[in-house]
């Protein structure tokens, strides 16, 4: 018993430690493969994390309980991007059904929490992710709901896989906090916007690699409270606004509006913010070629 106190009581005090040294060494030598140097945008080790919670996916209070009400801001995110670019008009955006006949891909889809949500509004979506535990849990939730079951389709691949098969294909696609679990963000970028139409809307959201961000997603999240599994983040594969971007001009597109996003871990409400300290969404148009 007088061992394992003494072994919490280390840990509290040192891990923080141990935690703000790799923060501070990863904010000027991120991984190689989070540069592109590695030629897969996969990540073994979160595929493998991730396809653990399968069984917890569609649990609205449990682990991912934070995807499911960060719909309450992605959503409004995705659809008055598209009114702001004219890829819908004002009477469409009011409507009960605003993204009707638009094409949607959801890159990371994990068990379909934004997918689903996107089909109900009326897109032809389409998930993917590399985890076939997360898609086949993914499938048997949309399978539940006739109203939307035939307008989503899932596959287990990675986005450069699913680019080569449907290059130019989508008006809309969306990455909701995937950039910070792939590797090679190159790669990703790179076949993130060839998957799209020129003209067509790219939204990405992504936590920052700040100090802050740290302290309250890793620190307070993973490891005091344990809302989130230990090793869901790592601040060395997080992108910074003007790296997210850079990457986004590098690849033919223009970049539309950058907003920050923060969030009450707590409570799991996000809302927008005046900076970009905690959370980031990008909204980025492929330029027509």
């Amino acid at each position: 018993m007088g061992n394992d106190i003494c072994s919490r009581v280390l840990q509290f005090f040192f891990w923080p430690l141990f935690a703000l040294l790799r923060w501070l060494r990863s904010t000027t030598f991120l991984k190689q493969t989070a540069n592109g140097a590695d030629g897969s945008t996969i990540d073994e080790d979160q595929v493998t994390l991730f396809s653990k919670l399968s069984n917890y996916w569609w649990d609205e209070k449990g682990n991912m309980k934070g995807l499911h009400t960060y719909n309450e801001l992605r959503i409004p995110l995705i659809i008055e991007g598209l009114l702001e670019v004219g890829q819908i008009d004002l009477p469409k955006s009011q409507s009960p059904l605003p993204l009707q006949g638009l094409k949607i891909l959801d890159i990371g889809c994990g068990g379909g929490i934004l997918t689903e949500a996107l089909a109900k509004l009326g897109a032809e979506t389409t998930g993917i992710d590399p985890s076939q535990n997360l898609i086949k849990v993914a499938k048997i939730h949309a399978e539940k709901n006739s109203k939307i079951s035939n307008s989503i389709t899932y596959f287990s691949e990675t986005i450069e896989e699913h680019t080569k098969r449907y290059p130019g294909y989508y008006d809309v696609i969306v990455a909701s906090e995937v950039l910070e679990h792939v590797n090679n963000k190159e790669l990703f970028v790179q076949s993130f916007a060839a998957t799209v139409k020129p003209g067509g809307s790219l939204f990405i959201t992504t936590p920052n690699r700040t100090f802050i961000l740290w302290f309250v997603l890793i620190l307070l999240t993973e490891y005091i409270s344990q809302d989130l599994p230990r090793g869901t983040h790592q601040m060395n594969m997080m992108y910074t606004p003007e790296e997210t971007r850079y990457l986004l001009k590098k690849n033919d597109c223009s970049i539309i509006r950058t907003r920050g996003i923060a969030v009450s871990m707590f409570a799991w409400k996000w809302y927008w913010s005046q900076h970009t300290r905690m959370f980031y969404a990008v909204h980025a148009m492929r330029n027509n070629q």
